[in-house]
């Protein structure tokens, strides 16, 4: 232990905070949140009892699933493309003209709320499983 000269007591260090829950409970949470993607962290704190009979909170179970780099992200609502479907698109695109491609709008608009919930649905993905087909919905 290390002792400073001033002597005061909020020199001291102190015992770590207690988790709530214990390391098979964290990997049970985010199995069960990659199993079922838009289950939201408030229902699996209200099923999950934590150490010494305590309640778990809403939070607690998003910042387990953070340390599992597990995040809510916004569902991709479009068709689930099979690599036969995405062969015959890229062949489709390669075929266009520069006037084909002439009519085509990229948009860069992203759509915003001014309200906390905006109605979408949620999902809990790793970075980079965006287009995986567990988080994408028809």
């Amino acid at each position: 232990m290390i002792c400073y000269i001033s002597g005061s007591v909020r020199d001291q260090r102190r015992a770590a905070r207690r988790c709530v829950t214990t390391a098979v409970q964290d990997n049970h949470i985010c199995l069960q949140h990659l199993r079922d993607r838009t289950t939201t962290a408030e229902r699996t704190a209200s099923v999950t009892i934590g150490t010494h009979q305590r309640p778990v909170s809403g939070q607690t179970i998003q910042n387990r699933l953070r340390e599992h780099d597990i995040k809510a992200r916004r569902q991709y609502v479009g068709q689930v493309l099979t690599p036969r479907h995405r062969f015959v698109r890229q062949q489709n695109c390669r075929n266009w003209t520069r006037h084909q491609w002439a009519g085509v709008i990229f948009s860069d608009e992203s759509p915003f709320s001014l309200q906390h919930k905006d109605g979408r649905i949620r999902v809990y993905g790793r970075t980079g499983e965006r287009f995986s087909d567990a988080c994408i919905g028809e």
